[in-house]
């Protein structure tokens, strides 16, 4: 049987973790919303797009000029 003592040796680091985590989340923004990107359809995304014979080569023109990696 576990002993309180050990209980509330491990409850105590994994609830600052969990304090930690929360906190950093709520706090923190998210680097990848700012890269730009295609418009999407919300159940395809961008699939239907790449796919298309008729206007998927439009679609990575218009990522190569948006999307830099420099």
């Amino acid at each position: 049987m576990v002993s309180p003592s050990a209980i509330r040796l491990l409850a105590i680091p994994a609830g600052t973790w969990a304090i930690w985590w929360l906190l950093r989340r709520l706090a923190r923004k998210d680097p990848l919303a700012l890269v730009p990107g295609p418009p999407a359809d919300f159940f395809t995304g961008n699939l239907t797009s790449f796919l298309d014979p008729e206007t998927g080569l439009d679609l990575y023109d218009y990522l190569a000029k948006t999307c830099s990696f420099r």
